[in-house]
């Protein structure tokens, strides 16, 4: 039989309370295989914790649902049993736009920019030429650097800490259908394209959680590869492959700092190559200066 004691309301009132002491943030949870009101209540029932609201958010459809989470409990001749109870909560236009735009940054795969978009962050300086990120025989971090900074300033990599910011509730977490993630929301890799002023490229993809670069593609101004050596290390500093370019012409343009670092990279080249060896790769430069450097027989 069901007791009605006032002690029990008592204690179960603190569990009754959104917000209470017991529940002191909200949490979000990822399904992208929920479609069904069941699925999302259930993401919503099932979240860690005692947080609420919940927020449960489908990213292959950028559609996101609100729920408050109560827990209480009811004492039977048994002993107390806890519930958890889930319904719709109040979701405005303006917070629900937040997490749909959060979700359209998170998703994006491709993005290009000009290589002026990164002269705004330390180190990065104005460069007109793919060549002078590969100067040195490598790729420039401070390139990296940057990259890494603008892409999280335009928001492809939204944390729960930047969504809490633009509702005013703290997020407490984030988690899938399947397991707890740390602050991320994006689910797949970006794959990057910086353009260079005289047209040369370098594309490079940046890992989900913003931690490793892989799949590094350097392209001159004529949209010639050249062959790069990508480390293991995720650090994304491929190196410039001389063996591999063996033979070939590149082409730069730009300004006379194309210039200079067409001739610190042969110089960079001929120390990777044993004494007495060849090739190496051709380096012409299309400015107004002209001038070919290459490795010689």
């Amino acid at each position: 039989m069901r007791k009605n004691l006032m002690a029990t309301m008592w204690l179960g009132i603190w569990f009754l309370i959104p917000g209470s002491v017991f529940a002191s943030s909200a949490w979000w949870v990822m399904c992208d295989s929920c479609t069904s009101d069941t699925a999302f209540r259930h993401q919503a029932l099932t979240a860690p914790g005692s947080y609420t609201p919940i927020y449960v958010t489908n990213r292959e459809t950028n559609e996101t649902r609100k729920y408050n989470r109560w827990t209480f409990l009811e004492d039977f001749d048994t002993g107390v049993t806890q519930w958890t109870e889930v319904v719709s909560a109040d979701f405005p236009v303006a917070e629900k736009s937040v997490f749909e735009q959060a979700v359209e940054d998170a998703t994006t795969i491709f993005v290009g920019l000009p290589r002026s978009n990164l002269t705004q962050f330390s180190g990065a300086g104005l460069r007109d030429s793919a060549v002078e990120e590969i100067a040195a025989g490598r790729l420039s971090s401070d390139f990296l650097s940057s990259l890494r900074n603008y892409v999280r300033t335009e928001d492809f990599f939204p944390s729960v800490d930047e969504i809490s910011g633009e509702i005013g509730t703290t997020i407490g977490g984030l988690s899938s259908s399947l397991s707890v993630s740390p602050s991320g929301v994006r689910k797949f890799p970006l794959q990057v394209t910086v353009t260079f002023g005289d047209g040369s490229k370098i594309k490079i993809t940046l890992s989900a959680d913003a931690s490793e670069w892989s799949e590094v593609a350097i392209f001159d101004a004529d949209g010639n590869e050249i062959a790069v050596v990508l480390p293991s290390d995720g650090s994304g500093n491929a190196t410039y492959d001389p063996r591999g370019n063996d033979g070939r012409e590149f082409r730069f343009g730009g300004g006379e700092g194309a210039a200079n670092a067409i001739r610190q990279l042969q110089r960079a080249v001929d120390g990777m190559l044993p004494p007495g060896t060849g090739g190496g790769g051709c380096f012409t430069y299309i400015g107004e200066t002209g001038g070919t450097t290459c490795k010689q027989e």
